[in-house]
């Protein structure tokens, strides 16, 4: 477990445990959803196909 003066070693990000795993893609459509976007406005947004978001 790493310690670092002054910070309790359960805020160090090498000794936290991470709960879940989400997949990037769950992540942009909460975004998606939040934002109140399409995937396509999204997808111009940033630059890409929205496609992209399509794809396997």
């Amino acid at each position: 477990m790493a310690k670092i003066q002054n910070i309790a070693e359960e805020r160090i990000a090498n000794n936290m445990v991470s709960s879940e795993l989400i997949h990037p893609g769950e992540m942009i459509k909460d975004e998606i959803i939040a934002r109140g976007l399409t995937q396509k406005e999204l997808a111009q947004q940033m630059g890409v196909s929205y496609t992209v978001f399509s794809d396997r």
